[in-house]
C-alpha cells in the first residue's frame, strides 16, 4: 500500500483506507476482513458483503491516525485534535493549582476551594514571605551596624584607658 498525497504545507502523509480481505471460512455468503496498515490494526468480526451493504472503515480516535477524505471530515479531525490538545492544558493546570494549593498553609487542610481562591491565597502568602525576607535582611543590617557600634565603642573605651 503506498501513502496518498501529501497536503500542501503539511508534513504528514495520508494513510489509504483499509483493504477487505476474504476471509478463509467456508461458508455461503463471502464474507470479508478489513486489513488496516500495520500501525492501524483494528481487530473486527467478519463482514458479510451484500450487493446492498455500505462498508464503513474503523480508525482509531487518534489525532495522528485520522484519514480525513473530505474537507467537513478534516474540519472534524482537526477539532477533534484541538480539544484534545485543549484537555491535556486545562488537566496540567488543575494539577498545577492542586500543588499549589498544598503549598501555601491557608490551603492545604482546606477541601473543595475555587481556583481563583488558591489564587489569591497564594498572592497574599508570596507577599506576606517577601515581606519576612525584607525584615531579616534590615534585621541582618541592623545586626551588622550594632556590631560595627560596639566595636567602635571597644575601641574608644581602649583609646581611654
Amino acid at each position: 500500500m503506498a501513502p496518498l498525497k501529501k497536503r500542501k504545507g503539511s508534513t504528514q502523509t495520508l494513510l489509504p483506507y483499509p483493504q477487505l480481505v476474504p476471509s478463509s471460512s467456508s461458508s455461503s455468503s463471502s464474507s470479508y476482513y478489513p486489513v488496516y496498515p500495520p500501525a492501524y490494526y483494528v481487530p473486527v468480526h467478519p463482514v458479510s458483503l451484500s450487493p446492498t451493504s455500505n462498508i464503513q472503515p474503523i480508525l482509531p480516535k487518534s489525532p495522528t491516525c485520522l484519514v480525513p477524505s473530505t474537507a467537513d471530515q478534516r474540519e472534524q479531525a482537526r477539532k477533534l485534535s484541538h480539544s484534545a490538545i485543549e484537555r491535556r492544558r486545562r488537566e496540567k493546570i488543575n494539577d498545577k493549582i492542586l500543588q499549589l494549593k498544598e503549598l501555601i498553609p491557608s490551603c492545604a487542610d482546606r477541601d473543595h476551594l475555587h481556583k481563583m481562591t488558591v489564587l489569591q491565597s497564594a498572592i497574599e502568602y508570596i507577599d506576606y514571605l517577601k515581606n519576612i525576607v525584607k525584615q531579616h535582611e534590615l534585621m541582618t543590617i541592623q545586626s551588622k551596624d550594632n556590631q560595627q557600634d560596639k566595636d567602635q565603642n571597644m575601641n574608644l573605651e581602649n583609646m581611654l584607658c
